[in-house]
């Protein structure tokens, strides 16, 4: 799992760290990696994003995204919770 805090930094983890490309062998068009990266962007930052396997057994995993409003909720669930749990 990992904070993403801005569009820029999405876009960067999503080339980067969930496709592992690499500049120098690129097999996909900048124009395929565009769509592909608009199609994965999240609503709104900044948020967790953290991938799980596919359903299909695809090479890639899936991506899902933590809007800072669903932390924050969680984390308040956790604070009510009595001490010792």
């Amino acid at each position: 799992m990992k904070l993403i805090k801005n569009e820029t930094e999405c876009r960067a983890w999503i080339i980067n760290e969930f496709f592992n490309l690499n500049a120098n062998e690129n097999l996909f068009s900048d124009d395929e990696i565009e769509l592909a990266v608009e199609d994965m962007m999240p609503k709104k930052f900044p948020c967790a994003i953290y991938v799980s396997m596919s359903d299909d057994g695809a090479s890639f995993g899936k991506l899902h995204y933590i809007s800072k409003e669903e932390i924050i909720a969680v984390y308040r669930e956790i604070e009510a919770l009595p001490s010792g749990l």
